[in-house]
């Protein structure tokens, strides 16, 4: 996979299949938990399916960067070897993950709540 995404520049999307889970899982919670429980119990419309067909696009989208880019800074020599550049991917990772979860988590809301 990694080879195939450095040689034609794109990658297997899991944005369709995040789609599908995330509709699987979230209607199962809302049906099961009921109106009360807070975060994934209530109902689950369209609204709802949108933001998780989104996210699960948006966490496609940076999974490509794995794929792609980091194997590419490693043939460019622009990064040593994956055990000393652990802290730095690390940080990546958790740096990307804050912005998907506390920016794009209060516009949801808005979303949901504003119109």
């Amino acid at each position: 996979m990694v080879k195939k995404g450095l040689k034609v520049g794109f990658t297997f999307a899991g944005n369709l299949i995040g789609a599908l889970f995330g509709f699987a899982i979230l209607a199962a919670f809302s049906r099961t938990l009921g109106q009360n429980f807070p975060i994934l119990g209530g109902s689950f419309g369209p609204k709802e399916n949108s933001i998780v067909q989104t996210a699960a696009s948006a966490a496609g989208g940076l999974g490509g960067i794995f794929v792609t880019a980091i194997p590419a800074l490693y043939q460019l020599k622009l990064l040593k070897d994956p055990v000393s550049d652990f802290p730095r991917l690390l940080t990546f990772t958790i740096v990307s993950a804050y912005y998907g979860l506390f920016f794009a988590t209060p516009c949801m809301f808005v979303l949901l709540f504003a119109s």
